[in-house]
């Protein structure tokens, strides 16, 4: 069997909230009120203090917002997010610990409730062979609002996982998963080498309790 890498993306490989820097370049764009990026901001606020997990409604919320424009208008939005992201949000330190499984042929998975146009040109970047995120659905030449699935919190991470070591002989006790934030325990419970990587509070409280590896600056 051959060990995996996981690597949750938000506050990991990057230090930013990808749909946060998302609602702010929507917000200057005018296809956000004030009220939503403020409500947006709140939530990213309590997520950051493990106050909310669940985050079904203020995407329904936020997503809509799509459909006022055309895909290709959004597209391009996406695109400016990524260079905001690629300036000065990538994370260094873990383009070494990528490549270092990298050397070791881990199997390398970027997973994350973000959306799939802003994570797939972040795994590219740390040459992460795997992605998956929320993928968007289109009708109309627009995005509907909507997507497929279920969003990738918590235990959907969790079952993805295990969905992912039996597809592809992956021995998750000999496996690393990385992340930042304390809802994202339950997908560094399931494998051998959990790495908080700039974690919150209550993660590094978890992970020094538990003599688990931290990444800091």
């Amino acid at each position: 069997m051959k060990t995996g890498a996981f690597f949750d993306i938000d506050g990991t490989l990057v230090g930013c909230q990808t749909q946060k820097v998302l609602a702010a370049v929507m917000a200057k764009r005018g296809l956000l009120t004030a009220s939503q990026v403020l409500s947006i901001f709140r939530w990213f606020l309590l997520y950051r203090f493990g106050a909310i997990t669940e985050s079904i409604q203020i995407r329904k919320a936020v997503y809509r917002a799509f459909s006022m424009c055309s895909k290709e208008t959004m597209d391009s939005i996406f695109g400016e997010v990524w260079q905001k992201i690629a300036t000065s949000r990538l994370r260094e330190k873990m383009h070494r610990v990528v490549e270092h499984h990298r050397h070791q042929n881990s199997f390398l998975v970027g997973v994350s409730g973000s959306l799939i146009n802003l994570c797939m040109p972040i795994c590219e970047k740390f040459k992460i062979d795997h992605c998956y995120a929320t993928n968007l659905k289109i009708a109309n030449g627009r995005y509907s609002g909507e997507w497929d699935g279920n969003i990738l919190e918590g235990w959907e991470k969790v079952n993805l996982l295990k969905r992912l070591a039996q597809q592809h002989d992956v021995d998750l006790q000999n496996s690393s998963a990385y992340a930042d934030s304390y809802s994202d325990l339950p997908m560094l419970e399931v494998v051998g080498h959990p790495v908080a990587v700039y974690p919150d509070r209550k993660l590094r409280e978890r992970a020094l309790r538990k003599k688990w590896e931290i990444i800091e600056s």
